[in-house]
């Protein structure tokens, strides 16, 4: 959405996000824990169905006003095909969408307080930047004076004064994104939806990108609807997120949550690397649950009440431990006796990342466990390297105990 290094919020001198940072209005905002807040989006057991396929599968959601709201999933998962109902694109097979509290059923897209930027961008290319950006006020038979003004005032916000006489064909592929996003904002609509905004730049804008959307998005006090396969960017931009599964909602909750708390192997493993410990549950102290590995597949315990789901799970019953890979420790030598999940096995893999390196350390089994270290200091006394003989260990708390 921009050169390299040029924020949209960043250097002006007007709007909430000159005056109060992103994080401390963030930070304050979580509607969704108030049992008293009207959600401004709601959808009521929406199924949509292209014959025999469905696409979307009972989905009830509760999507708030000023909220940065993400879907996320794997591709046909029903994320673009829900945001396209609430657009009016589509029409749900079963159940209701309602946008502050008016049933959206039978109203046409062009009448719905609601704006769509594409993953296209769909910018036609044989009209000027002001033009693209005017086109929906025209159609609309806004006046001139008032569009002219409305354009103006949209391609500063966007940082594309000086644009507005060029083509997209002489813009690059951000100052294009911009576009699109100033014609989606000029008709100042109550929820801006953006499907996959960011697939078309490059790893370095795209993260600049997000930081700068979500400066507009609190500047502007307006309510952000994104859908990404992205994880990352996700993770990054949203307030929550809606994981998506075969058209239904695995789970719903702040990044954190997501990451931390997964409520399924599925959810565990789209968000973030992950290590499945498989097992049967055969003993519990209080929260702490014993799952035993099959043949030569390592035994752990995991701290159950870190899922909120404590009791959750008999004994007897199949189970993984999902543990992230930033919460294994990495030791050339054996831990102290007493040291919980302690696990040995052999480097077989290393990758640099720079600010990290990654292991993948093969166990007695065959299975492979990653493991993340920090690289913290320039320097290391005694590298770990291929075929080393390493243990592993992780606090029962690490875990989180996954019956799905």
């Amino acid at each position: 959405m921009g050169d390299p290094g040029a924020g949209l919020v960043a250097g002006r001198g007007h709007g909430r996000a000159a005056t109060q940072a992103v994080g401390s209005v963030r930070r304050s905002f979580a509607p969704w824990t108030d049992p008293t807040a009207v959600p401004l989006i709601r959808f009521e057991t929406v199924t949509r169905r292209f014959g025999d396929v469905v696409a979307v599968d009972g989905v009830d959601l509760d999507i708030y006003e000023r909220e940065f709201f993400c879907l996320l999933g794997p591709s046909g998962c029903g994320k673009t095909t829900l945001m396209r109902m609430l657009a009016g694109f589509e029409m749900p097979t079963q159940g209701r969408i309602l946008l502050g509290g008016v049933d959206l059923a039978g109203l046409p897209p062009h009448r719905r307080p609601v704006n769509m930027m594409f993953q296209s961008y769909a910018l036609f290319p044989h009209m000027s930047v002001e033009a693209n950006v005017a086109f929906g006020l025209k159609q609309d038979g806004i006046a001139r004076s008032e569009i002219r003004d409305r354009v103006a005032a949209v391609l500063k916000l966007v940082q594309l004064e000086g644009y507005g006489r060029r083509r997209p064909d002489q813009l690059s592929g951000g100052q294009r994104q911009r576009v699109a996003l100033a014609r989606a904002l000029v008709k100042r609509p109550k929820v801006l939806l953006l499907d996959e905004p960011l697939g078309a730049l490059d790893k370095k804008l795209r993260e600049e990108t997000q930081f700068e959307l979500m400066d507009l998005q609190v500047e502007l006090g307006m309510t952000f609807l994104v859908v990404t396969h992205d994880q990352d960017e996700a993770m990054t931009m949203a307030d929550r997120i809606a994981m998506m599964d075969r058209g239904r909602i695995a789970q719903c909750g702040t990044p954190a949550e997501i990451y931390e708390t997964p409520a399924t192997r599925g959810v565990a493993s789209f968000v973030g690397d992950v290590t499945m410990f498989e097992g049967v549950v055969d003993g519990r102290a209080g929260s702490i649950v014993s799952v035993a590995g099959q043949g030569a597949a390592p035994s752990v315990l995991v701290d159950e009440a870190v899922s909120g789901r404590a009791g959750a799970v008999a004994v007897g019953a199949r189970v993984a431990v999902a543990v992230r890979p930033e919460k294994i420790a990495l030791a050339q030598d054996p831990p102290p006796p007493g040291t919980p999940n302690v696990i040995a096995g052999e480097v077989w893999d290393i990758g640099y990342l720079g600010d990290w390196t990654v292991y993948r350390i093969r166990l007695a089994d065959g299975s492979i466990v990653r493991v993340s270290r920090a690289n913290a200091s320039r320097f290391v006394e005694r590298p770990i390297t291929w075929e080393d003989r390493v243990w592993i260990h992780f606090a029962p708390a690490a875990g989180v105990l996954l019956a799905e």
